[in-house]
Order: C-alpha cells, then sequence, then structure tokens
C-alpha cells in the first residue's frame, strides 16, 4: 500500500502540468515535461513591514521535474486499479494534497475528488457524532474533512507539537481584539489602552519576543477600548467604545480613510467580502458596504441583549449573547435558521467565536475549546487560562490575548521557515 501510495505522488507530479488539459483536468496519458508556475502571495511577510511594504505582490514558483520514465509507467499503471481500491489509496493521502493537486492530474482522479461522498465517508469515519451539527446545512465535504484532519495534526499531543510565544512589548492594558491575515503572518491587536498594533508574526523564527512593527492613528487610534478587528482586502476596520468604526488603508502605511459613528457600543466585527457585519450593545446586527461610503444596509434584532461576538461568511451569521443564545442566520434565505437556547455558556459570557465547516473556536474567560461542529460537539482540546480575552485563529495558528496585556501565539515549529 506504501508504494502504491508513492505512485500517485509520482502521478500527480508527472501529470498537473499537462500540455493535454482540457478545462483543468488533464487526460489520462502522460505528459510531456512542462514548466509549471504559480502564484503566491508574499504581502506582509516583509520584516521590514510599516513603512514602504506593499500588501499586494506576487512572485513565481517553479516546480521542479522530478519523476524519470520509469515512474510514469509505473504511475500509469495505477489507473487500471479498481476504483474501489484507488480510493482506499486516496483514503491515506492528505486531504489538501487531493483537494489542492490530485483533481488536477487526470479526469479519473478528477471525479473521485469531486465526488461528495468519497469526503463524506472519510468524515463520518473520523467523526463518531452527528456532523455537521446542523444536519440540513450544506457544505464542502472536501474542505470539511481537510480542516478536520488539519486541526487534528495540530492539537494531537495536547498541543505539544506546538510553539507557545508570549509577545509582552506591544500593549500596557487587557488586548481585547484581534485579527490574523496573510496566512497568519500578520497580526492586528486592539486593547483597552486604546492603541491598534501590528505585529510581523514571521519574526518568530527568529525573536522570541518581537516588538509590534506599527502603531495605528495618533496619539492613539480611538478615544475608548478597541472592542473589535476585522481586515479584508488592505482594509483594517476597528471598532470601539467611543462609539466609532474606523477604516485603515494599510495599503498606504495604515492611513484612516472612514468612519463609522452611532449611538451604540461596537462589540464585534467581521467582513465578508465588501460587507462589515457588527454586533453591538443595542441588540442588533448592522452590516455596512464598505465600497458605498460605508452605508449601512440591513439590520438584523436576533437578541434579546448586546450582540458580544459573531462569525460570518457568505451564506450564514453565527451571533452569541448574554441573553444565552446561538443564532444561526442563514443570509440566502434571510431567516433565522436555528436559536440555540441550550448551548452550554459556562455562566460566563464566550468573548469569541471562530467556526468553519471543520472546526469551532470558542473563547471563554478562563479557556479556549477547540472543537469540532458535531452534535454534541466534539472537544479536542482545551487551553486553560484564568487570562484569555480574545482570540482569532489562521490555518495552523492560534493567537490570543491576555488582560495583562500579553498575546500568546501557539504555532508549529516549522510554521515560518517555508
Amino acid at each position: 500500500m506504501k508504494s502504491l501510495c508513492q505512485n500517485v505522488g509520482k502521478l500527480s507530479v508527472v501529470n498537473i502540468n499537462s500540455p493535454d488539459r482540457k478545462d483543468g483536468v488533464p487526460d489520462s496519458e502522460p505528459p510531456r515535461d512542462q514548466e509549471s508556475k504559480c502564484t503566491a502571495m508574499s504581502s506582509m511577510s516583509n520584516p521590514n513591514f510599516g513603512s514602504t511594504t506593499v500588501f499586494t505582490s506576487t512572485e513565481k514558483i517553479e516546480l521542479p521535474n522530478v519523476a524519470n520514465g520509469d515512474d510514469i509507467v509505473d504511475a500509469s499503471e495505477l489507473l487500471l486499479l479498481p476504483t474501489e481500491l484507488l480510493l482506499k489509496i486516496i483514503s491515506f493521502l492528505d486531504a489538501h494534497f487531493a483537494v489542492d493537486v490530485l483533481q488536477h492530474v487526470c479526469k479519473l482522479f478528477n471525479a473521485l475528488v469531486k465526488d461528495k461522498y468519497t469526503w463524506k465517508s472519510r468524515v463520518v469515519n473520523q467523526l463518531k457524532n452527528s456532523y455537521p451539527f446542523l444536519s440540513d446545512l450544506e457544505i464542502d465535504w472536501a474542505q470539511a474533512c481537510a480542516e478536520i484532519e488539519q486541526h487534528k495534526r495540530m492539537w494531537r499531543n495536547g498541543g505539544k507539537d506546538l510553539h507557545h510565544f508570549s509577545l509582552t512589548k506591544g500593549h500596557f492594558a487587557s488586548i481585547v481584539s484581534m485579527v490574523l491575515t496573510e496566512n497568519g503572518r500578520i497580526c492586528f491587536s486592539g486593547s483597552k489602552d486604546r492603541h491598534v498594533k501590528v505585529w510581523n508574526f514571521s519574526q518568530l523564527a527568529t525573536e522570541h519576543d518581537p516588538e509590534p512593527t506599527l502603531s495605528l492613528g495618533k496619539p492613539s487610534a480611538h478615544e475608548g477600548w478597541v472592542s473589535s478587528l476585522a481586515f479584508h482586502d488592505c482594509l483594517l476596520s476597528s471598532a470601539s467604545w467611543d462609539h466609532t468604526v474606523k477604516l485603515w488603508d494599510m495599503s498606504a502605511n495604515g492611513k484612516q480613510v472612514g468612519e463609522i459613528r452611532t449611538d451604540s457600543f461596537f462589540y464585534c466585527t467581521q467582513f465578508v467580502q465588501d460587507t462589515l457585519v457588527v454586533g453591538s450593545s443595542n441588540h442588533l446586527i448592522n452590516l455596512y458596504d464598505v465600497r458605498v461610503s460605508y452605508k449601512e444596509v440591513h439590520s438584523l434584532k436576533h437578541h434579546s441583549k448586546a450582540v458580544i461576538c459573531l462569525s460570518a461568511d457568505d451564506n450564514y451569521i453565527i451571533s452569541s449573547s448574554p441573553d444565552k443564545t446561538l443564532v444561526i442566520y442563514d443570509r440566502v434565505a434571510a431567516k433565522v435558521l436555528h436559536r440555540i437556547r441550550t448551548f452550554n455558556m459556562k455562566n460566563e459570557h464566550l468573548y469569541s467565536l471562530k467556526h468553519s465547516l471543520g472546526y469551532l473556536y470558542l473563547c471563554y474567560p478562563n479557556s479556549i475549546e477547540v472543537c469540532f461542529p458535531t452534535n454534541p460537539l466534539t472537544k479536542l482540546f482545551t487551553i486553560h487560562s484564568t487570562m484569555m480575552s480574545t482570540m482569532s485563529t489562521r490555518t495552523n495558528l492560534l493567537a490570543a490575548g491576555c488582560h495583562e496585556g500579553a498575546l500568546d501565539v501557539w504555532v508549529p515549529l516549522n510554521h515560518f521557515s517555508s
């Protein structure tokens, strides 16, 4: 079985750049050698970020040709195996590899990888509880499987495979908001000290406790606590208890380019493309279009108390409140899909949450719980602390803000080496 899996890898290298590709899927005939190029984001990874860093740029990466003639013959014979055996071989391969590479090898592999039942059965075998949490959700099973496996690897052995950093040189008061971007390389943090700081986590490869590379606003970003941050396409939003949401253009070295002002405190924000979703003290969730003078386009009232945290995407808005409810709103159908009153809130505020198809992060004052979104929730790992106030996660990196002003980071040792 090991040799068969190795042949699958050889076949992916041989055929992914075939000149006979049709609609992005090559035929199964062995191709001629051809140079491959891909585009990779390299913005904000510059250690000198904060002065002249450009946020969007591209670089060409060449894929070396590592296959010889014997490999081509052996790999091509793999396609003659029964479908059931090919599926068994694929089950041993990394889900990200299968989704990103294997489906582009040939038409047969493309059909196998795109079949949702290939991934649905794989997820069911890994999670014994009912998945997904809401049985009527339409989901991308391949993406869900990849995320589940990624988080299993990340938190195996109780997180002992991760390196923990504590950054102490940025804020002098509690960090209550943060957001990660650029694959976790750049972090924005907001604090009760009214400042918004920018961190380059690439420096963690050489420095244990680096200083922030930039501070927004003069003398501070806001006149009140910076309660929430969100980022999209070079635009950073910072929400505050001074009743404002400010917009900063990070491609212009953090210049303020807009402001939203209301009569309420802002607790949580998130960008969904060009829409800014905001939860506030007036029990409302407001949606603003940042392309049209930050105009409010919609308002939702799902809670009887303040909306203190939310997580949103193109299809759903999940919000939580001290009213002890977690509400799932269907944006497509424009209705509340579920209102969960029995959700375990531990008699504490849920400071922040991050959801995706394959994982769920819940940040309480004393802990962060890493779960799979099953019914009931499947807890993968718990980070215990008495100082947590917010958290953010990106790929295989977790950052948490603490009441004493420190910024804690959990990351694989080789995360920034590539």
